[in-house]
């Protein structure tokens, strides 16, 4: 196949679906990036990127803070697995004062929170323990500690890059109680609000959506003048691109074009399926495919448990964070993936006993929140809301699974 104008050459890819990978062999986000870049550097707006697990939103940090445009630096990192709020200052601090870009001045502002070393291995990046004099409040130690790192930045801005922070708060939740969440999501709307700094700047992710939080929380004013960041899949021409340098990299003698349009296709441009179904082809020792056998190989894998592993969150993660309306979520979930319905329609569709819908506010709540969390998009037709599924590929993953 020839490589479509602007594109670079085809050449073959390893496939690695869920590893972390080389930022030269991420592609296709250039026009987010640039766009977030613009946003930073004309406000002073915090970022949100919410999208389900495996869309590609590590993959975009690594490509956001390995090259930033100057007077830009970046500290990404990911606040998985951190469920206090000396943990997410320990962490923030320790990745503030390890970037060695920065100015030693800042470094060392960071630096001044911190006490002794850990005496054992790293936990998630962390080096160094927050000073005895700071345990009591880590949230107003980290405060200070920005605010000196601010002023000690001279031309330099910082970017801070925070993976998976809606599942921090929630753990800080349910380890040190609501309250101490709500200090640490309220220490960003000061920073943004009512700080002389003007230096430091964040983009928080997650695969779990901030709504979920904040309405635990009762704090919808946290988080509500935040500027969201779309990402999405690739789209058709980039996912073909890597779907050839994936499929010669498996091992496949010059793929044809309509087998890698079909990979295009039926992964939806999400690049972990576009791995994963690569993956496949290899490790069967596939050299030729027709067309058909590309989406076959893809939903045998995404149908192991073992090899679509990384899959399983998108499945279950609704008994955490829709409570006694999971039921609910999910039977919705399998009538919209039959065909696209309205609310009037799931109203008059005959329901099991356990899953019960209140009444229609009841039915939009919860609609509402699948939309949030990118299961579901929606447009108005013959003025009512006609409820899809947002990504057909994960449409498609939904049913394999709930077979």
């Amino acid at each position: 196949m020839s490589t479509p104008a602007g594109l670079p050459p085809v050449r073959p890819f390893y496939p690695s679906p869920g590893h972390q990978m080389d930022p030269a062999d991420l592609v296709g986000r250039d026009h987010t990036i640039a766009a977030i870049w613009d946003v930073l550097t004309r406000s002073r707006a915090t970022l949100v990127l919410n999208e389900p697990r495996r869309i590609g939103k590590t993959s975009l940090l690594v490509r956001l803070c390995h090259e930033p445009p100057a007077p830009w630096l970046c500290v990404s990192q990911s606040f998985q697995g951190i469920s206090t709020t000396v943990g997410l200052v320990e962490l923030a601090l320790n990745g503030v004062q390890q970037h060695q870009s920065l100015t030693k001045k800042a470094r060392d502002a960071a630096r001044a929170f911190l006490g002794s070393t850990r005496a054992k291995a790293k936990v998630e990046g962390v080096e160094f323990e927050l000073a005895a004099s700071f345990r009591d409040d880590p949230i107003a130690a980290l405060e200070r500690a920005l605010h000196d790192v601010d002023r000690s930045l001279g031309d330099q801005r910082l970017l801070l890059a925070w993976d998976e922070v809606p599942d921090m708060v929630a753990a800080i939740a349910d380890n040190e109680g609501e309250p101490a969440a709500t200090q640490a999501l309220a220490l960003l709307r000061r920073f943004r609000e009512r700080s002389s700094a003007d230096s430091i700047r964040w983009l928080l992710t997650g695969s779990v959506g901030f709504h979920h939080v904040v309405r635990r929380l009762g704090r919808d004013d946290l988080l509500n003048d935040v500027e969201n960041v779309d990402l999405g899949p690739l789209d058709a021409t980039w996912a073909g691109w890597l779907a050839e340098c994936l499929l010669l990299g498996a091992g496949v003698t010059a793929p044809s074009a309509d087998v890698v349009d079909e990979l295009a296709s039926s992964s939806g441009g999400i690049p972990f399926l576009v791995h994963l179904a690569a993956k496949e082809v290899r490790d069967r020792e596939v050299r030729a495919l027709e067309t058909g056998e590309i989406t076959q190989l893809l939903d045998a894998a995404v149908g192991d448990l073992d090899k679509g592993h990384q899959m399983t969150s998108f499945l279950t993660r609704l008994n955490r964070h829709y409570g006694e309306d999971a039921n609910l979520a999910a039977w919705l979930l399998d009538r919209i993936a039959e065909r696209p319905h309205t609310r009037r329609q799931l109203l008059d569709v005959e329901r099991p006993e356990h899953i019960e819908v209140r009444d229609d506010v009841h039915l939009r709540e919860i609609l509402d929140w699948l939309r949030a969390d990118h299961y579901l998009d929606a447009a108005v037709v013959d003025g009512e809301r006609l409820y899809e599924w947002r990504y057909p590929a994960l449409r498609r993953i939904w049913v394999l699974r709930r077979l």
